[in-house]
């Protein structure tokens, strides 16, 4: 396990940009990334999967950014995110976005998720956006004080093919529970 602190208050901290199909994709695992106590995150994300295949996030601790995880860029395969706290991201904890046009990527599946904002006067934006996708599979999933707790969006062009849902909970937060 390792901690990864970020310094700097706007942009993404780590991203992963356009690993090819046969490369066998990148794994996360055992970190903890959060800012610098004297940093005020506004934008970007701690981790921004671009346009790459077989992203693994397990057993990671992602807390006080912007936005947490997203999955963005061309359509890609294979995002899991397994097993992680996300705590206190001001705006988003996991996005799921990118693709116009079609449907998005495909077979991503967030299990074991607690995804929590700051409190109840300060809620995030969303625990889970998603605005395009293939086919996405939420398992154990819990947000608490975030303004939706789970926010589907599809904007012009782009659409969420397939969602199952399967033991969650989304608070009502600030605004909705599933909006």
């Amino acid at each position: 396990g390792s901690i990864i602190e970020v310094n700097f208050a706007t942009g993404d901290a780590i991203t992963v940009n356009a690993v090819a199909s046969n490369y066998g994709g990148v794994e996360f695992r055992d970190l903890n990334i959060t800012k610098a106590a004297a940093i005020t995150r506004t934008s970007g994300y701690y981790i921004n999967i671009v346009s790459s295949y077989y992203t693994n996030i397990e057993n990671c601790r992602i807390l006080n950014g912007y936005d947490g995880v997203g999955m963005t860029g061309a359509s890609t395969t294979g995002l899991r995110i397994k097993n992680c706290r996300f705590g206190n991201n001001t705006n988003t904890h996991v996005t799921i976005a990118g693709q116009t046009g079609t449907q998005g990527s495909v077979d991503v599946v967030l299990e074991d998720l607690w995804v929590h904002g700051t409190s109840l006067a300060t809620q995030s934006a969303n625990g889970i956006y998603i605005n395009s996708v293939g086919d996405c599979v939420l398992r154990h999933v819990n947000t608490i004080w975030c303004g939706n707790g789970l926010n589907i969006s599809p904007g012009t062009g782009q659409i969420v093919q397939a969602l199952n849902v399967a033991e969650c909970l989304f608070d009502t937060g600030s605004s909705y529970g599933i909006s």
